[in-house]
């Protein structure tokens, strides 16, 4: 029964979907108003925090992006050496770890934004070549990795505009896994 119950509860978050979203949505382009949840961070983050987050901006825009408390997220900043970051509040990324092709990992390095309203925000290559974009134009340019923080900057696409003229913007990220996330 106990089962059933867990199986009902992770069916009806997967079935909420982005739209369930804790993200404000996107400010109206008449607005001139930057938002910045975080602004930069010099440092990691104390060793000590308990938050787990990722802080996305793309353009002139800044979303904060943290768990949800679902079964399903993810905050692991040792996936073979890489990170990988999913909560359900729309945010997906994976830093590739040195050793990934050896080690048979076939996850490919991507920043991936949803936000309420349905707007994607796609920073990896292979996916958006598959889709016809043109290469270089949605990719992590570079990222570092240390204990549990990690940084970049990524060029990412608007999934929307990938049927005419495609929207390529340069951002930034910055995630920290809290020590104990998921245990």
């Amino acid at each position: 029964m106990a089962r059933l119950v867990l199986a009902l509860a992770v069916l009806g978050v997967l079935a909420q979907g982005p739209a369930s979203c804790g993200l404000a949505a996107e400010p109206d382009a008449s607005d001139e108003q930057v938002i910045d949840y975080h602004g930069p961070v010099t440092a990691p983050p104390d060793e000590g925090s308990s938050a787990s987050y990722v802080d996305v901006t793309i353009g002139d825009r800044a979303f904060r992006l943290e768990p949800e408390g679902s079964l399903l997220e993810r905050c692991d900043n040792d996936f073979f050496g890489g990170y990988w970051v999913e909560f359900s509040s729309g945010i997906e990324l994976v830093l590739p770890g040195p050793n990934w092709a050896s080690q048979g990992v076939q996850e490919v390095g991507r920043v991936e934004l949803t936000l309420v309203d349905g707007t994607e925000w796609i920073a990896n290559d292979e996916a958006m070549m598959a889709l016809g974009v043109e290469r270089g134009l949605s990719q992590i340019d570079t990222y570092s990795i240390s204990t549990r923080h990690a940084t970049g900057a990524a060029t990412f696409v608007n999934r929307a505009t990938i049927d005419g003229e495609v929207e390529s913007v340069t951002g930034t990220f910055e995630a920290v896994c809290a020590p104990d996330f998921g245990r």
